[in-house]
């Protein structure tokens, strides 16, 4: 993975993040620069005004870089991004109309009439641009002075209390007045003067890539979340097209059960407020998992990938066409439990499963990453990377993307030693217009745990209490049923019977249900069911002879439901639990 761009851009810029000294001007960018910049003249070139005014007197003045003087020390002058655009507009006003501009800072410079201002200036023309969304640009001619301007505070978007810097909009402010100036070469007009008042602010369809994770995504350790995280690197590298959001939380898990869990965050409320304008979801949840279920028994599994799916969900119910990319755990050097092969074998996972599920799903690689880029030395604490370390990884993502907007991205699913999982059923895909009989998911009440099903609501009446006629006259569509373990081609049975307790007394129709796959502890679903059951008439559930191995439910209650396989029923201490689906 290691490409000439990686080492290129770590010669050039990373490992400037630790130079000291104070900014650099390039040459061509320095104080009342008058050299024209490198440019091949249009065969045609414009001779441009602004409110009646020669072009020739106007000055471009760019506003100060946004990073304070401790960070300026630490990033080189390819981060100043309102020189780099004022740079680059002056380029190509040189190209439309051979007048090279003289550029300067704003504080460094005393305010004149003739200005073309870029970015939130301390001019007071420039003030409309603190209140712009990250998404707009402001350009206009106001008296004499031409504004030019975007949203740059993406804080909005985070749900976090810190600034997150965007200069995508300001970079692409000039876009709307070029088009202008085109039309005009077109139609055969040389002669162009933009009056006063003349207003091209517009929309930009900018790439948002939401990173959505934990302390790692958030920035922990780093020297500053707004400027040191792996997200807020990320911006820098593709400042001119992109808005990266960062949406990590320190501390939260995928999986919804374990009181920490990422859903429910400030960041995962603002993560489904804004999914509909997202290009791209990079997922890195899962580190905490492991270390706050250390024991992390089969049926977490099933926890942490359903866990996923809801997630995923949150983000897929508002865009359709995001991409999901599922980033594995990052390197881990501790031994404290935190982002175990376990998981990362369960994220190996995600991909085909929301793929499936008819997501746009792909896979990174971050463990593999962390470990031969970023290495142990830039963790201090063994789990979280240092300011090098989020930039490095900032470099992998920013590969990542552009490897995906090219459509040249392809991935392997890494192996995980020694790590077996278990195969949790597939839950039933509930028929249209059937509902749930018992009125009840009784796979939400109780929770699977080292293989028998725990925690019965007994308030009041139990639950399952039902009388017998809750299945007279349905049609039945889907039944799951919890298992301990089934292979590929197992069956049960699932008979129409007329029940008097504890005695079937007539069985007018015997379905068989295979099972196919194997998998282990989990809710087993049969879908496409068609069983009819008259009026009179219920249901009994399995045999003694069937070869899944059903899952039984235990708890001093009274009442009966189901006639179970060996002949138990619940007022006996123990039966078998259903969801059944169906029409009535």
């Amino acid at each position: 993975m290691k490409k000439l761009f990686t080492v290129l851009f770590l010669l050039s810029t990373l490992c400037g993040l630790f130079a000291c000294g104070s900014e650099s001007v390039p040459a061509s960018t320095t104080a009342a620069t008058t050299e024209a910049p490198e440019t091949a003249e249009p065969a045609a070139l414009l001779d441009l005004s602004i409110a009646g005014n020669e072009l020739e007197g106007y000055t471009i003045v760019y506003a100060k870089s946004p990073f304070d003087a401790r960070k300026a020390s630490k990033f080189t002058t390819e981060y100043d991004f309102y020189k780099l655009i004022a740079k680059d507009l002056a380029e190509k006003i040189y190209a439309e109309t051979g007048v090279s501009l003289p550029i300067q800072q704003d504080t460094k410079f005393d305010e004149t009439a003739l200005e073309i201002l870029v970015g939130p200036t301390n001019r007071a023309e420039s003030d409309p641009i603190d209140e712009l969304d990250v998404y707009k640009t402001y350009v206009k001619v106001v008296d004499s002075k031409l504004i030019l301007g975007g949203g740059y505070d993406s804080t909005k978007y985070t749900g976090n209390l810190k600034t997150s810097y965007c200069f995508a909009s300001t970079y692409h402010a000039w876009d709307a007045p070029q088009k202008w100036l085109d039309d005009n070469r077109a139609a055969g007009i040389t002669t162009v003067d933009i009056p006063a008042d003349t207003d091209f602010s517009a929309t930009v369809d900018l790439v948002t890539v939401a990173c959505v994770g934990d302390s790692i995504t958030e920035g922990y350790l780093s020297s500053d979340w707004n400027t040191d995280s792996y997200p807020a690197v990320l911006q820098r590298i593709l400042w001119q097209d992109h808005l990266i959001i960062n949406l990590g939380n320190s501390g939260r898990t995928m999986r919804d059960d374990l009181g920490n869990r990422y859903r429910g965050t400030t960041q995962h409320t603002y993560m489904k407020r804004y999914a509909s304008k997202f290009d791209y979801a990079l997922v890195m949840l899962g580190t905490n998992d492991s270390y706050f279920d250390r024991t992390w028994p089969d049926s977490s599994d099933e926890f942490y990938l359903t866990s996923a799916d809801n997630l995923v969900t949150d983000i897929t119910d508002k865009n359709e066409d995001v991409q999901v990319v599922v980033m594995n755990c990052p390197a881990y050097y501790g031994n404290e439990g935190s982002g175990s092969p376990r998981v990362r074998a369960l994220q190996n996972q995600l991909p085909e499963r929301l793929t499936g599920a008819g997501v746009n799903a792909t896979f990174f690689d971050m463990h593999a990453y962390t470990s031969e880029y970023v290495g142990r030395a830039n963790f201090p604490d063994l789990l979280h990377p240092n300011d090098a370390g989020y930039a490095q990884m900032a470099v992998g993502v920013s590969e990542l993307l552009t490897a995906l907007e090219a459509g040249t991205y392809t991935y392997t699913l890494p192996e995980v030693e020694g790590v077996t999982l278990s195969n949790p059923p597939k839950r039933s895909q509930v028929a249209a217009g059937s509902e749930n009989l018992l009125g009840v998911d009784l796979s939400e009440l109780y929770s699977l745990s080292g293989g028998s099903y725990t925690g019965w609501y007994m308030a009041g009446t139990p639950y399952l209490y039902m009388d017998l006629n809750v299945f007279s006259g349905a049609t039945i569509t889907n039944i799951e049923m919890p298992v301990a373990s089934v292979a590929k081609g197992s069956t049960y049975t699932v008979s129409v019977v007329k029940y008097n307790h504890p005695t079937v007394t007539e069985t007018l129709k015997t379905y068989t249900l295979t099972a196919t796959a194997d998998c282990s502890s989990g809710w087993l679903g049969f879908d496409g069911l068609q069983i009819e059951v008259p009026e009179g008439y219920t249901l009994a559930f399995g045999a003694a002879s069937d070869s899944i191995i059903p899952l039984y439910i235990t708890a001093p209650t009274t009442g009966y439901y189901f006639y179970g396989s060996n002949n138990n029923s619940i007022n006996q201490g123990s039966t078998l639990a259903f969801n059944i689906y169906g029409t009535k």
